[in-house]
């Protein structure tokens, strides 16, 4: 099974408790469905997020909460893919069904799994507890 691929972040939640997340620099967020951890009430920018592959679901067609990506190296692993994704400089792997993503330079759109997330302290590299509820 592919490991946990650290991702750096910055998470922003709104006044509605809808919370953000913005790979990299990039200007583009995905909206995040899962618990984040407790300090990150205003913004939290010294924390990595931790997926696995399994935990981004890919689709050809828009859907709710997803963002626009190219998939860059697809790697044919029998019945399934990784598929490694790119928003600006930004990388983010996927596993999809083998051939679901055709080529690489196609546009998909990404849903990140926040159930499956795993956050990390970007100074020590130790587990950060997210907060459900």
């Amino acid at each position: 099974m592919p490991t946990v691929s650290p991702l750096c972040m910055k998470v922003f939640c709104s006044k509605s408790a809808r919370r953000w997340m913005f790979l990299a620099d990039h200007a583009e967020a995905f909206a995040f469905p899962g618990a984040i951890p407790a300090q990150t009430a205003e913004t939290a920018e010294g924390l990595m997020l931790g997926l696995r592959p399994e935990a981004v679901k890919v689709s050809l067609e828009p859907m709710a909460g997803a963002t626009e990506m190219d998939a860059h190296i697809i790697e044919p692993l029998g019945a399934y893919n990784i598929v490694d994704l790119r928003l600006g400089e930004a990388n983010l792997r996927a596993r999809t069904t083998s051939g679901f993503v055709a080529k690489p330079g196609m546009r998909v759109f990404v849903r990140l799994e926040g159930d499956q997330a795993h956050f990390f302290s970007k100074a020590s590299g130790l587990a950060v507890v997210a907060q459900h509820g």
